[in-house]
């Protein structure tokens, strides 16, 4: 509605100043600042909204010609024609005082240009280009694995593992020393320069392709830091520390490789071989992904910590559908997703080109519209997660006696305890213990639990959230509540496999005045 009105009010003033020009009248400040509204409704069909049109940014130009995925057989020959096809426009968009950046050519034909919205509108109007895009910026999307998927049953029923099939992953990299992918393991890790590749390292009878497009320190949520730019190079390893400290965005691609298509890792630590069976799943300490034979191609977009741009997604689509990739992940996205740029072209042409494309659907709630981007492409499959558990959005303390608690937010993944249920406060033997930090705060002068079967009221401080929860359910508690120690809202981590409550401010307030 809003873009409707926006497109009326344009069409309407077109015309008052064709009315000007055809009588003949000079160019007024009004008229210039006309042309002015004109051209920012124009650019606001690309332009982030916070974004006027003297301003830098980053945009995707895609251009009218055929890409690689949807032209003839010799990929080669039709590959240097779309890259020598792109110079016209480039010289356009270099005239206009831009810079080019990537360059794409089998799933999406375009190139990457930096410079001014006003110059970007400028490069929209030519015509060889078919539209232009923002670069976006991409999050990490991943929630709990469902072992109860039915891979197994499949690989029973059908004999199909993956076998003879390349899955993309684009996302952290992988981490292909670790067992799960048939690796030597940490020791091996700890010794690699994950800016090179040392002789015999990479690739491997598993991940058996792959490229790093951004380097360990690259973070799109700072563009104009020099010491955050991508810096590219041929080792696509994961990255699970930086600068000393653990990477918040390093991991991810492992973890979402092994579901996938990991082998799976026996109770020893060494690498599962199979069968493929539901039966021998029981006894391995990771479970075999959903396609343990598939083959790996490791495409890194995100550095060890932030975010990533769709300019490198783009690119790291573009590099699957050259590998020959028969599947692409992405669990990644931005939220209010929208199905009409740059990545949608190179979507729409992976698939053309026979290319699944996987994309999460999000992790961000069940909020009209908000299934994010690349997820929303149309040609992609778009994925999202459910608790299996059935877990209720809010959960209320109803004691016998006194005040109940209300919105507790069920935060684990772990199956509520039925009620009648005990609620067991840890500062019962002194205030100290009100912090759970400790197996004592759990167990009497014997070392006895007290816990066992019922839900424990645990204060925020100290000690982190997942070394409370833990030691409570050492000591056998059926579930935790965590309560803050000031006002606001809790943001814990838990443990995936119990079943833990977050008291929101009102509820902290209520349990504090309890305990």
């Amino acid at each position: 509605m809003f873009h409707s009105r926006r497109k009326a009010v344009a069409l309407a003033a077109t015309g008052a100043v064709a009315a000007l020009v055809v009588a003949g009248l000079p160019a007024s400040a009004g008229s210039r600042d006309l042309t002015d509204r004109l051209e920012a409704a124009e650019a606001a069909k690309f332009l982030p909204p916070s974004m006027s049109l003297d301003a830098k940014g980053s945009f995707i130009a895609r251009l009218k010609a055929a890409p690689v995925a949807a032209t003839a057989r010799d990929k080669a020959a039709a590959r240097e024609a779309v890259l020598k096809g792109q110079a016209a426009a480039i010289e356009a968009a270099k005239k206009l005082g831009g810079t080019v950046g990537m360059r794409y050519a089998d799933a999406i034909n375009g190139f990457v240009f930096t410079g001014t919205g006003r110059a970007a509108l400028s490069l929209a109007k030519n015509s060889a280009i078919e539209g232009i895009s923002p670069v976006m910026q991409y999050t990490v999307d991943n929630a709990v694995a469902n072992v109860q998927t039915g891979a197994a049953a499949t690989w029973e029923d059908t004999g199909y593992t993956g076998k003879g099939v390349k899955v993309a992953i684009v996302d952290s990299g992988i981490d292909y020393y670790h067992t799960m992918f048939g690796g030597a393991g940490k020791a091996a890790y700890d010794a690699d320069d994950s800016t090179i590749i040392e002789e015999g390292s990479f690739p491997t009878a598993k991940v058996v392709g792959g490229y790093d497009f951004v380097g360990d320190a690259y973070d799109a949520r700072y563009p104009s830091d020099p010491s955050k730019a991508a810096v590219p190079d041929a080792d696509p390893r994961d990255c699970s520390v930086f600068g000393g400290v653990e990477a918040s965005a390093g991991g991810h691609g492992s973890h979402v490789a092994g579901t996938a298509a990991g082998y799976g890792v026996n109770s020893d630590g060494t690498t599962f071989t199979g069968p493929w069976t539901a039966a021998s799943q029981a006894g391995l300490k990771i479970g075999s992904g959903s396609a343990p034979e598939a083959s790996l191609l490791a495409y890194r977009v995100f550095g060890c910590n932030g975010s990533t741009g769709s300019d490198i997604v783009i690119a790291a689509i573009n590099a699957a559908v050259a590998a020959g990739a028969g599947v692409i992940n992405m669990s990644l996205g931005s939220s209010f997703g929208r199905s009409d740029s740059a990545y949608d072209t190179a979507i729409q042409n992976a698939v053309k080109a026979g290319t699944v494309v996987v994309a999460s659907a999000g992790n961000s709630g069940p909020n009209p519209y908000i299934t994010g981007s690349p997820g929303s492409t149309k040609a992609a499959l778009s994925v999202a997660a459910l608790n299996k558990n059935n877990t209720p959005g809010v959960v209320d303390l109803i004691p016998e006696i006194g005040n109940k608690v209300v919105g507790l937010v069920p935060a684990g993944d772990g199956k509520l305890p039925p009620s009648p249920v005990q609620l067991y406060s840890v500062n019962l033997a002194n205030a100290t213990n009100k912090l759970g930090c400790t197996a004592s705060a759990f167990q009497d002068a014997d070392g006895n639990s007290l816990v066992t079967g019922k839900l424990v009221a645990i204060q925020r401080g100290t000690c982190t959230f997942v070394t409370k929860e833990a030691s409570a359910f050492a000591n056998g508690a059926a579930g935790v509540v965590l309560f803050n120690n000031t006002t606001g809202a809790l943001s814990p981590l838990w443990n995936n496999t119990v079943p833990v409550l977050v008291g929101a401010s009102t509820s902290s307030t209520t349990l504090n005045t309890m305990i």
